[in-house]
């Protein structure tokens, strides 16, 4: 697995991370990469819990992967 940073924001409330993963099991079904969006929100001086990561399903190649994710789900 690869992630790289693509663009990051620092505010008062938390950290706001755009990123790229790349991984030997999604490129195997046809996914070159993941883009997504990792937040980590502060909560006074700790970090509140967050899901992460959040998937930019606007893009084609995560959109075919959050959908067979689901579906994958769904079956179970």
């Amino acid at each position: 697995m690869r992630a790289t940073g693509l663009k990051d924001s620092l505010t008062d409330h938390g950290v706001t991370t755009h990123c790229e993963v790349r991984h030997g099991d999604t490129q195997h079904t046809g996914v070159d990469r993941l883009i997504g969006w990792d937040i980590v929100e502060m909560q006074g001086d700790k970090s509140a819990p967050t899901r992460r990561p959040l998937w930019e399903r606007t893009y084609p190649q995560t959109a075919r992967f959050a959908e067979r994710q689901r579906a994958q789900q769904a079956s179970w």
